[in-house]
């Protein structure tokens, strides 16, 4: 793993050494934009829930698809170039039903509601594609993730039911990645712009295509 997040760390930093003759020669803009919209992550369907017999059942999995919300801000250095960092937070819900028992107690889970969050913070660079198709750029950077996994374990041979959250703090829950997407947007007049934004991130600590986002923004 440690191997793997030294390369990451050396890629980005190849990615981020943009020419510094866009510093000099520009006069620096900065913008907000907000954005949200849909969230699918595959981490979330990975999950094992067969069952031990009649021993232990695992209910873990959330739907695929979920909702994500962020705001991020935008440094320009020239008319091609600009960095931006951001926070974002992805939520995934599952809803769980059953019915068993542990030594004659019974054991009922009714329409209960499960959540998987994501807590994004990226750092990047927005680039355009050319002159020609000014309004759509691409986006490369770095995503740092802390994950929050609610689950629900009911073992007969422990005899227990384990209803939990785990994260940073009591699990360690973070991975280090990589991002990648475009985003055209358009100028609704002297002060903002409507658009879209989508996004891939993959874990590079964990190697693992962790999710995308569609999502329209305002700038």
């Amino acid at each position: 793993m440690k191997n793997k997040m030294i390369k990451a760390v050396l890629a980005l930093v190849a990615v981020f050494s943009v020419p510094y003759y866009g510093f000099a020669q520009s006069r620096l803009k900065s913008s907000v934009e907000i954005h949200y919209g849909l969230s699918g992550n595959f981490f979330v369907k990975s999950y094992d829930e067969s069952q031990m017999g009649n021993s232990a059942v695992y209910l873990y999995k959330k739907r695929f698809l979920g909702t994500i919300g962020g705001i991020e801000y935008s440094l320009s250095v020239n008319d091609k170039s600009s960095f931006f960092a951001g926070y974002s937070r992805s939520i995934n819900k599952g809803r769980k039903n059953y019915a068993g028992y542990i030594n004659e107690v019974d054991v009922i889970v009714s329409d209960f509601s499960l959540r998987h969050i994501n807590d994004f913070w990226v750092l990047g660079y927005d680039g355009r594609w050319s002159k020609s198709v000014s309004s759509m750029r691409y986006q490369v950077g770095m995503v740092y993730a802390r994950m929050h996994q609610q689950e629900i374990a009911i073992e007969e041979f422990l005899n227990q039911v384990i209803v939990e959250e785990r994260d940073f703090k009591n699990s360690a829950l973070a991975e280090i990645g990589v991002l990648a997407g475009v985003h055209v947007d358009k100028a609704i007049d002297t002060h903002f712009k409507i658009g879209v934004k989508a996004r891939i991130y993959y874990l590079v600590s964990s190697g693992n295509l962790e999710a995308f986002s569609v999502a329209p923004t305002l700038t």
